[in-house]
């Protein structure tokens, strides 16, 4: 008999239904096989979510190439789901021609602002004091003049870079990987009609729908899978809920526990913010198949498993939209505090990671070994200050930052996240 999304076999069917036995049980088991799973090691089935393969058009060329090849070695175990293929198909073009908007407008727009221009500023303000800095002032004019050179080259590279992707929206080579993944057939009308109305049933709980994000914070054991999408999906929020349980199909039919690999964290419907799981999904997954699914940020886990950065191209929007600056920063800064702390054990530095990390102690650390000069610890509060005033909700203060501030705050925050010295963590 074909197993089907019903009252049997669903997120809401299983909810609060877990006994003590079951709820020790599987936490034990879940805990003990999760260092194996989180290094996607044997062969356990793992699920791409969309922003995944998207991704793939987003980051470097090298890091492009490490992904394929992982994926080209482990296509035999890679599942889509079909919600996810029809996600994919809606949106790769759309980023695809955002990805080479960021490259051939971003790069050299803010080359020749913000470096052309600025010492051009620098000379033209203070030209009559350079008259009795005669050699200085010839000095700054020859950098000028490199400069230009120097950009006049950019342009010319960053078209070879887009002709060395021919004609890539209608040939493209990951098109031939991704088709050749195992993708799962859709929900019959039945169980798409069903999902939707256990999902509609979720969401009543969320009064105020334009302030998910703070109801799923507060009440983390009150998440349900797609429900960050109620603000900006609120048409069609099922997705992720399709997703979810098409994972959860699969898990009861193959016996078999899974990955579900996300670059969507920020919402906090997948995992809370600091990417730990949400309990009663990995309750509710056992508690539906007897197995166990995993679900990491793929940010985290490329970086790990492959050692590899995924995040070489930032979506120009979260410099213009609070919500998506506050996400993304926050987001960094959750990053930034898993590796204090992991670096605080290595050393021995006592920090409260779990209630308030004191990221300052390990930074600080490092300026006394000489490893950062003191100057780090001034970018340090102003980065704590951001944070506050993300957290804080401090709209007018944060929008009122111009788009260069803005990249340079998060350019300061990823420089201190990828110095501290690896050999710790």
């Amino acid at each position: 008999m074909a197993i089907k999304i019903n009252t049997e076999l669903s997120f809401g069917s299983k909810l609060d239904k877990c006994g003590i036995k079951d709820y020790k049980d599987c936490l034990k088991e879940y805990s003990q096989k999760f260092d194996s799973a989180s290094k996607l090691e044997n062969n356990i089935p793992t699920f791409l979510d969309t922003n995944v393969l998207l991704q793939i058009y987003k980051v470097s060329l090298k890091s492009r190439e490490s992904i394929v090849t992982f994926f080209q070695n482990n296509k035999e175990r890679i599942y889509i789901a079909n919600q996810v293929q029809q996600e994919f198909v809606k949106n790769r073009l759309n980023v695809l021609n955002e990805y080479f908007e960021l490259v051939s407008d971003e790069l050299c727009k803010d080359y020749e602002k913000e470096i052309i221009n600025s010492i051009q500023r620098y000379y033209e303000s203070k030209k009559g004091i350079f008259e009795d800095f005669e050699e200085i002032g010839e000095e700054i004019l020859a950098t000028i003049e490199k400069v230009r050179k120097t950009y006049e080259l950019l342009k010319e590279k960053i078209g070879d870079y887009k002709k060395s992707f021919g004609d890539i929206e209608y040939n493209d080579e990951n098109l031939n990987l991704f088709s050749s993944f195992n993708i799962l057939d859709s929900f019959d009308t039945a169980e798409l009609d069903f999902l939707r109305k256990e999902f509609d049933n979720l969401s009543k709980k969320i009064k105020d729908k334009s302030k998910v994000k703070e109801f799923i914070k507060k009440n983390p054991n009150e998440a349900f899978p797609g429900g960050g999408d109620l603000i900006e999906k609120p048409d069609n929020p099922y997705g992720d809920y399709f997703i979810y349980h098409e994972i959860l199909k699969f898990m009861k039919e193959k016996d078999s526990d899974a990955v579900l690999l996300t670059f969507d964290t920020t919402k906090g419907d997948w995992m809370k913010e600091d990417k730990t799981p949400h309990i009663h999904y990995v309750l509710n997954a056992y508690l539906n198949t007897g197995k166990f699914l995993y679900i990491l940020d793929a940010k985290r886990t490329f970086s790990e498993v492959l050692n590899i950065k995924t995040n070489s191209m930032i979506d120009n929007s979260i410099y213009r939209d609070f919500d998506k600056f506050r996400d993304y920063y926050l987001g960094m800064w959750n990053d930034f505090e898993g590796i204090a702390s992991a670096i605080a054990m290595t050393i021995g530095i006592s920090i409260e990671y779990f209630h308030n990390p004191d990221v300052r102690k390990v930074i600080e650390h490092f300026v006394d070994s000489n490893f950062y000069s003191i100057d780090i610890l001034e970018d340090l509060n102003e980065l704590t200050y951001i944070k506050r005033c993300l957290i804080e909700e401090k709209r007018v203060l944060v929008n009122a930052l111009p788009t260069s501030e803005k990249k340079r705050i998060i350019s300061r925050l990823e420089f201190i996240i990828n110095s501290l010295p690896s050999k710790y963590i």
